[in-house]
């Protein structure tokens, strides 16, 4: 049987007659359900004094149900505050809130304000977010073209290296070309003056010539003369 004791059904039973031996009953039937039992002693005693049994008949409640205890125990057991309704946790028995209306009230304020103070805290951090979203995305594009400006230096370093190449051969080709050029001009003027030398050489023969000419004109003048005066 499943028994439920509060200040109400005591008062009811109290207005209907029922004797304090009808009470004693209803705390043994208490005392005796295993629920109860697994609670402890000094809130079963607590318990009865608060429905208002007195020391003697919580003492005989418990004799009767078996569970025999001291009369000072019950005695000495007072609430340390001062308890207007203590339930035993039995099945069937319905849970009471012991909330009040201002204890709702008092949580809706509290989960208000909790719910503004979280809108406001989202309203700085959402930007903030944004924010370090934006700055690790600057920074990965940052990161990318110094990359890839690395890579076009690297680019440019290797052309610049292949151009310094290329005007070295260049000037290689120069000074070999400049130098046959030179030697092309040494070996002109060199074939200049041999040249002159062989005209040098022609004209003193030629001139040589004229005058054995001029000699032999004289002479056969000469005997001309000599035959025309031996003639004569």
């Amino acid at each position: 049987m499943m028994l439920k004791l509060d200040a109400q059904s005591i008062r009811q039973q109290g207005k209907g007659g029922v004797s304090q031996e009808n009470l004693v009953k209803d705390a043994v039937e208490f005392l005796s359900n295993e629920k109860v039992k697994a609670t402890s002693l000094r809130r079963r005693i607590l318990f009865l004094k608060a429905k208002g049994l007195n020391t003697d008949q919580i003492c005989n409640a418990f004799a009767r149900s078996g569970q025999p205890i001291e009369r000072q125990r019950v005695a000495d057991t007072e609430p340390d505050i001062a308890i207007t309704s203590i339930r035993a946790s039995v099945p069937d028995a319905p849970i009471e809130s012991k909330w009040s209306i201002r204890h709702y009230l008092a949580l809706a304020g509290l989960s208000f304000f909790s719910a503004i103070g979280a809108s406001h805290l989202l309203q700085r951090l959402i930007p903030y977010e944004i924010h370090i979203q934006r700055k690790g995305a600057t920074q990965v594009d940052h990161a990318e073209k110094v990359q890839s400006d690395a890579g076009n230096s690297a680019k440019l370093r290797t052309d610049l290296a292949k151009l310094h190449g290329d005007l070295a051969r260049s000037r290689a080709e120069t000074r070999r070309h400049l130098l046959q050029v030179d030697k092309l001009l040494l070996d002109r003027q060199q074939l200049e003056s041999e040249i002159d030398t062989l005209r040098q050489a022609g004209g003193g023969e030629e001139s040589l010539e004229g005058h054995v000419e001029e000699e032999e004109e004289e002479e056969e003048l000469s005997e001309e003369e000599t035959q025309e005066m031996t003639d004569m």
